[in-house]
């Protein structure tokens, strides 16, 4: 199985950019779409060797992996770089990519920003229902 990788940067209201990857079968039918947030000293690399693993294991998920504000090759953001911040970004990362996260995977610090994720979702249509999350040394 052949693994496609992408990259981009979103572009966003404020002209920030925000850095991120996406991983996929090549020439699959795609079904869902996973979400993987990195932890506080993490980035992209630290899961495409995962992702690239996955991909094989389920050519029908594509996974998206979102460098967080002020990490990587995201930069530029103001202050404050926090969880809720970095949430906000991660919505906005969605609507560009005019997509649904499905399953949303956060690692340590990724896994606070997928917790604020879910608390946005009783009051808003800003983000879609995931089936799953998955949270990895999250405290």
């Amino acid at each position: 199985m052949n693994c496609f990788r992408s990259y981009s940067r979103l572009e966003t209201k404020h002209t920030h950019v925000m850095y991120y990857e996406i991983v996929k079968a090549k020439n699959s039918k795609i079904t869902q779409t996973c979400l993987i947030l990195h932890g506080l000293l993490g980035g992209c690399k630290s899961w495409l060797r995962f992702s690239s693993e996955m991909v094989k294991r389920r050519p029908n998920i594509r996974f998206v992996l979102a460098e967080l504000r002020n990490h990587g090759k995201s930069s530029g953001f103001p202050s404050p770089h926090s969880v809720d911040e970095c949430a906000k970004d991660v919505l906005e990362l969605e609507k560009q990519l005019s997509t649904h996260f499905d399953i949303i995977c956060g690692h340590s610090f990724g896994g606070r920003v997928a917790i604020k994720l879910i608390d946005y979702l009783p009051n808003s249509s800003s983000i879609s229902n995931p089936r799953q999350i998955f949270l990895f040394d999250t405290s």
